[in-house]
């Protein structure tokens, strides 16, 4: 937990949001337009952060036919802006920062699935295997 710069007042410890920035709240360290204390402030710090790239942990089911819907575990998910299996662009829908919901492209063949964002591309060490 950190405390305003008096001390006395806590805040929540920082969060990277998609887009690099540092996002937090706090029960009243900040002040107003109008010079006055600031009570359930939201602040925002542009530190020049990179975003966050995703990670993928699994994506049950390992193996499936083309069309098939496939869940994705991982981080980083907000901002999404591809997937695909062994290179085949793939839809996707984000479902929340650790899930997304992708479907089996057709002419996918076997091998890695990849999720990119801002951050970067991040592959599985797994294989998916089309059937």
């Amino acid at each position: 937990m950190f405390t305003c710069q008096n001390g006395s007042l806590p805040m929540a410890a920082p969060i990277q949001g998609s887009d690099g920035r540092l996002l937090g709240t706090s029960s009243g360290c900040g002040r107003d337009g109008q010079g006055n204390q600031a009570f359930g402030t939201v602040w925002v710090l542009d530190a020049g952060l990179k975003p966050p790239a995703a990670a993928i942990a699994a994506f049950p089911p390992s193996s499936g036919k083309v069309g098939s819907r496939v869940t994705i575990r991982g981080s980083n998910f907000i901002g999404t802006t591809a997937v695909a299996f062994n290179g085949v662009s793939a839809s996707f829908r984000v479902l929340d920062t650790k899930f997304l919901s992708a479907t089996v492209p057709s002419g996918a063949t076997t091998g890695p699935v990849t999720v990119t964002n801002a951050g970067g591309a991040a592959t599985s060490k797994k294989q998916f295997t089309v059937n």
